[in-house]
């Protein structure tokens, strides 16, 4: 959903990508005022069927009485997005004639999203043309001492993370994607050498304030990882591939809170 679209009733996706609407939250979006398991008996009259239109779910409620908080299970529905615009529909009134158009408007970004999955071809081509470009970048550039298994090592990650973005759904693939190596980060932030070089460069520096901290492979290979305390708060996420094992990537989060480090001058940017 764009941020254009502001969130009147939240939508989910299962497994299956169908789009599904809690009843209860519709119905108090709706403002309506009979009682929700009456007004949803009321509206499966209209020849709703139970397990293609909805299904039915058993939650736990938590509300205050007096002094204490008294929890009881309640029933909702899980509803599809058709079934939403056709319920918003029946009410005439207002709120759900807004209701259904926020529907339509949200399932038709869905359909674009699906349809901007990238096609097998496309992908083929883009793990060709990633492989070559870590060839290059590995072999040919001055910085980095030749290598021939780590070259292997970075060409099978490249694939692994093609082929994972191949087959990865446009909605999640935009979300677990909006993130930067410490390369791109280094660049981002005005570090002034290329490449890995900068991204080693701002490696050091956040080990030196204790956001990374050393790690060592079987073989007492030194390489980074994030620490803990700064893990927890969601600034990178990690990735175990073939042949490396200091692969991660800052998150929107970390990307910021680096940033707002590197400003205050915690970071020596040079």
């Amino acid at each position: 959903m764009t941020k254009e679209i502001q969130e009147l009733v939240k939508v989910t996706t299962n497994d299956r990508g169908e789009q599904l609407v809690s009843g209860r939250e519709l119905h108090g979006f709706l403002e309506v005022r009979t009682k929700y398991t009456q007004w949803f008996d009321d509206m499966t009259q209209y020849g709703f069927i139970e397990n293609v239109d909805y299904s039915t779910l058993t939650e736990l409620s938590e509300k205050k009485e007096g002094s204490r908080f008294v929890k009881r299970t309640i029933i909702n529905h899980a509803m599809t997005i058709d079934m939403a615009k056709e319920i918003s529909m029946i009410q005439r009134t207002p709120k759900g004639k807004q209701a259904r158009q926020y529907f339509i408007q949200v399932e038709k970004e869905y359909r674009q999203s699906l349809q901007s999955t990238p096609s097998l071809s496309d992908s083929i081509n883009a793990i060709v043309q990633h492989i070559k470009k870590a060839v290059e970048e590995d072999i040919l550039a001055k910085s980095y001492t030749y290598n021939r298994d780590r070259v292997i090592a970075d060409i099978r990650n490249e694939l692994t993370e093609l082929t994972e973005m191949a087959f990865t759904p446009a909605p999640q693939l935009n979300q677990k994607y909006e993130s930067l190596t410490s390369s791109q980060l280094a660049k981002q932030l005005g570090f002034t050498r290329k490449g890995r070089c900068a991204g080693r460069d701002l490696n050091r520096e956040l080990a030196e304030i204790g956001v990374l901290e050393a790690g060592y492979d079987n073989s007492g290979k030194k390489y980074w990882k994030v620490a803990p305390t700064w893990k927890s708060q969601g600034i990178a996420v990690e990735r175990s591939y073939m042949g490396s094992k200091n692969w991660f990537y800052f998150t929107e989060v970390g990307v910021q809170k680096i940033t707002e480090l590197a400003a205050a001058g915690a970071i020596n940017v040079h």
